[in-house]
């Protein structure tokens, strides 16, 4: 099956009940969605069952106001706040150190949005610099937030490179906020093109996309996301990422003996 076959049989117009972004999908206002998103898109590893739960409890230890929390928030008080929280690999301290980090880019940039196109530089960055820019801008403002001269591994794991790995995660959370708006993502950001996305790859993306020859890599990292998402733009070059969950979904079933 080719991919436009695959885009059109998988992308419904209508939301996944079984996706963190079922959390996120519960916010209203953009500032709300964007940060929302931000926390859900980090901690988006391990079972989806249990992020959901993970994510819930975050946020109901926010009020369900996480902009707010994390515009007026300190660390010290935000670890106050966040006390028992875990997910997996990460804990309060975790969120404690991001909501410090949050705080600062805020006062500075007024939205994520703002603070990654800062980090971008101008057209001819490539995304894969900007990404690198804003985790290296998160993890230092956590540092200063925390008066610490290191961060815990969990968090510099929590908050991936893009040097090394896919960095799935900062990836799928521009996705999220970049594209146009349908059932799945928002189309908060304006200032970053769709065009300039990178697909984020899982163990599903990577393993279709060799059967289906959209890359020839063997191995996930940056590369090999940056080899299948070139080979999408030859089907839409204006919006090649919006093959992701069609291909995402393909991948499940055929896993799933159902493809």
């Amino acid at each position: 099956m080719t991919v436009p076959a695959l885009y059109k049989r998988y992308h419904r117009e209508c939301f996944i009940a079984d996706d963190p972004l079922i959390v996120v999908k519960k916010f209203k206002t953009a500032e709300d969605i964007e940060t929302a998103a931000f926390y859900a898109a980090l901690l988006s590893y391990g079972r989806v069952e249990q992020i959901i739960k993970s994510l819930n409890n975050l946020f109901d230890k926010m009020e369900w106001k996480p902009a707010l929390f994390a515009k007026t928030n300190t660390y010290a008080s935000s670890l106050k706040a966040l006390d028992g929280f875990k997910h997996r690999f990460n804990n309060a301290v975790d969120m404690a150190l991001l909501t410090a980090a949050l705080n600062s880019l805020y006062k500075e940039h007024g939205t994520l949005e703002a603070a990654f196109m800062a980090g971008l530089e101008n057209d001819d960055t490539p995304l894969q610099r900007g990404i690198v820019n804003l985790r290296n801008e998160i993890v230092d403002r956590a540092k200063k937030g925390a008066k610490l001269k290191t961060v815990p591994q969990s968090f510099t794991w929590m908050v991936p490179s893009a040097e090394k790995g896919t960095c799935k995660r900062l990836c799928m959370y521009l996705r999220w906020m970049a594209r146009p708006a349908d059932c799945i993502d928002f189309g908060l950001w304006k200032r970053l093109s769709p065009s300039r996305l990178i697909i984020p790859v899982d163990t599903h993306i990577a393993r279709i996309s060799i059967r289906m020859g959209l890359t020839k890599r063997k191995n996930g990292d940056w590369l090999m996301a940056e080899e299948i998402t070139e080979s999408l733009r030859k089907f839409d070059p204006k919006d090649p990422v919006k093959y992701d969950f069609a291909l995402c979904s393909a991948g499940k079933m055929e896993v799933r003996g159902r493809a």
